[in-house]
């Protein structure tokens, strides 16, 4: 009896000894992380994972969470924490969590402060209070009031982003971060201090955005001074209160001379932003990064002049980022530019009639973007445009009649989306693109476009390589076997082989096997050649003298690729021809 109760004895004070253990010196679980949506998971969560101070995998909190006491002595996160759409308004409960190896990630919630959060030293990928779309709705933290329980803070290896935090008044309980690699403060409307990025090492930063903060005036921090002075990626800086409403005002009184922005970006959303360009950028002829030209009053593009080739986009209006230039009533001032390495964009710019100015515009690397210009009539002004790198998107543009002025383009490098332009009337002006460089084709809700049958459309219809969507069209173009019908119609013909005589060939389209009906009325030598879309022969079906009557020649395709080809036939005793056109698919 006394062994068993020695044994008993030892046994559970191993068994102690074991969990004690375990306890103080911490363990892992969770390698596949954990979702959280109840209160319940949080309480007891120490009885299902007893002494767990690091969860392997990452941790998504949601719902009906009211606090996270159950969570304390957790040390570690190794993958993401997001918290989302909770009640609770303070972070208690992870006051021992040291490091995340993962995302950090804040938006929907009634958080005033970041109390709670104070033994973070790290987070390995992006900080981010608020999420990433165009809109403040479910994104925003409406009660945040300051980032205290953030001091000790140090490193942050991807993104900084405070975004639709409209009661954030500061970022100063920043002021112990000095690794991060981009900044993004944007859209917080009471926020009037940056001062809690100033020991930022700049060496860390390679892109800076701080935009859409109203009462912001003053940025002229250490870091951002030095990251100003030699950047090492894009800014984008605008639309803040005076100071701090551009990278000129910022550097200004950091003592810091702008010359060219190295990455870009250049944000001209005034005509008082047009007119200092020179002055600002004195030696901006080739712009690296995107320049957007999107305000109210810009009437005005010639300060502009000076720029002849642009290593980025050229926005010119911009749904997302405040509308247009409703005012713009031409484009002088960009006619010495002659390539785009990115997109060109032109929206809601109703006072242009056509794009006269851009002469000289000979390559867009990304897409050709018309939409929404309800002035547009013409694209005269891209006759010198002959290559387009991520296709053309022309949409909703009112009283645009035809696509003349790209007659020179010859490849789009993607898709081709024409749609509810409500004049269009006819796809002449993009005859010559390849259609080997498309790879996607929607036309569609253009309620005066008959005529499709361009060779690059009817090209590409007769041996598609990608999505295709044509409807809601004018009879003629609203599907894509109109389309083909229309381009099976011959080259206009000359309708004689001999004194009278004529040609059908039947079906066309065809997926192989083509007949031609040569009704002959003479006694004629007759030939019946095949050429492809470049003119060149491809085979000769019929040489040999022929008597009067019709004659049915049978042509095998099938071996051949789909495609456009055409016909020629012949009567070689009086020189009369007969041609026209056959769709394979």
């Amino acid at each position: 009896m006394k062994k068993f109760a020695i044994l008993f004895f030892v046994f559970h004070f191993s068994f102690f000894t074991f969990h004690f253990a375990s306890a103080q010196w911490g363990s892992s679980c969770l390698p596949e992380g954990i979702t959280i949506q109840e209160q319940t998971q949080v309480d007891s969560f120490h009885y299902y994972y007893p002494g767990c101070t690091e969860i392997e995998g990452g941790v998504y909190i949601n719902g009906g969470v009211y606090n996270l006491n159950g969570l304390l002595g957790l040390e570690t996160i190794g993958g993401d924490l997001s918290i989302s759409c909770v009640q609770f308004t303070d972070m208690a409960g992870l006051d021992s969590l040291k490091t995340i190896g993962g995302s950090l990630t804040f938006y929907d919630t009634q958080l005033t402060d970041m109390s709670g959060l104070g033994a973070l030293e790290t987070v390995g990928g992006d900080f981010t209070i608020g999420c990433f779309t165009n809109t403040g709705l479910y994104c925003n933290n409406p009660y945040l009031e300051n980032l205290s329980g953030l001091q000790d803070l140090q490193s942050i290896g991807g993104t900084l982003t405070v975004q639709y935090c409209e009661s954030l008044t500061n970022i100063d309980d920043l002021a112990g971060l000095t690794q991060v690699s981009r900044i993004y403060i944007k859209a917080n409307p009471i926020l009037n201090s940056v001062e809690g990025l100033a020991n930022i090492y700049p060496d860390s930063l390679v892109s800076l955005t701080i935009a859409g903060n109203p009462s912001l005036n003053s940025c002229e921090v250490e870091s951002l001074c030095s990251f100003l002075d030699d950047p090492a990626g894009q800014i984008n800086i605008y639309d803040n209160g005076t100071g701090c409403d551009n990278p000129v005002e910022i550097a200004t009184a950091c003592g810091v001379e702008l010359s060219c922005l190295p990455y870009g970006n250049y944000w001209l959303l005034s005509q008082a932003d047009i007119n200092s360009f020179p002055q600002d950028f004195p030696d901006c002829n080739e712009i690296n990064g995107t320049i957007y030209v999107i305000g109210g009053d810009i009437v005005n593009l010639e300060p502009l002049n000076q720029v002849n080739s642009v290593h980025g986009a050229l926005i010119l209006g911009h749904e997302w980022y405040g509308g247009g230039n409703p005012v713009l009533e031409n484009l002088q001032g960009l006619e010495n530019i002659d390539s785009i390495t990115g997109t060109l964009h032109i929206q809601y710019c109703p006072m242009l009639d056509d794009l006269s100015e851009l002469q000289n515009l000979s390559f867009v690397g990304g897409t050709l973007q018309l939409v929404s210009n309800d002035g547009l009539t013409r694209l005269s002004g891209l006759e010198g445009l002959t290559s387009i790198g991520s296709g053309i998107d022309i949409s909703a543009n009112d009283r645009l009649k035809d696509l003349s002025g790209l007659e020179n383009v010859t490849d789009v490098g993607s898709g081709i989306l024409i749609r509810l332009n409500d004049s269009l009337a006819s796809l002449a002006g993009i005859d010559n693109i390849s259609a080997g460089s498309i790879s996607l084709l929607n036309i569609y809700f253009n309620d005066m476009l008959s005529e499709c049958d361009v060779a690059s459309i009817c090209e590409y219809l007769a041996a598609p390589n990608g999505e295709i969507d044509i409807s809601g069209n004018a009879p003629g173009c609203n599907s894509p076997e109109e389309v083909l019908e229309e381009c099976a119609v011959g080259v206009e013909e000359s309708s004689v082989v001999g004194r009278q005589s004529s040609v059908v060939s039947y079906p066309n389209p065809t997926d192989g096997l083509t007949q031609f009906q040569i009704s002959i009325f003479d006694f004629e030598h007759v030939s019946l050649t095949i050429y492809n879309a470049q003119g060149q022969e491809v085979v000769v079906v019929l040489d040999e003298k022929m008597a009067a009557g019709e004659h049915t020649v049978r042509w095998d395709a099938g071996e051949l690729p789909a495609g456009i080809y055409f016909y020629q036939v012949r009567a070689k005793s009086v020189g009369q021809v007969s041609a026209g056109k056959i769709v394979k698919y």
